[in-house]
């Protein structure tokens, strides 16, 4: 069974069980490597995501030290698509919120 046929089926792919300290023939080192990231980080996920819950989401957002984490309502795995309005807007806040201070 390939990854598509597995996540139609409701299970998660191997790197996003990872996150949850299961088992994962995708990548064992990105919890660790997550835990390197040193940018300012924005981890989106749709509340309708059908092919990898939520929690794992919030694995990724847990995972990389100071990221922040935003549902997007009404939004599944193609936000770009669903909800393009509110995925700018996310995008727009965090930036804003992000950037460093001018000096004049």
């Amino acid at each position: 069974m390939d990854a598509a046929e597995e996540a139609g089926r409701g299970r998660q792919p191997p790197d996003a069980r990872g996150l949850r300290g299961q088992p994962s023939i995708g990548d064992p080192t990105l919890r660790d490597r997550l835990r390197q990231v040193a940018l300012p980080i924005l981890v989106l996920w749709g509340d309708s995501d059908q092919i990898v819950d939520l929690d794992y989401g919030r694995g990724y957002a847990a995972a990389i030290p100071g990221a922040r984490s935003q549902l997007l309502l009404s939004s599944g795995q193609v936000p770009k698509i669903e909800t393009l309005d509110q995925l700018l807007e996310a995008i727009r806040a965090f930036v804003d919120r992000s950037a460093a201070p001018r000096h004049e």
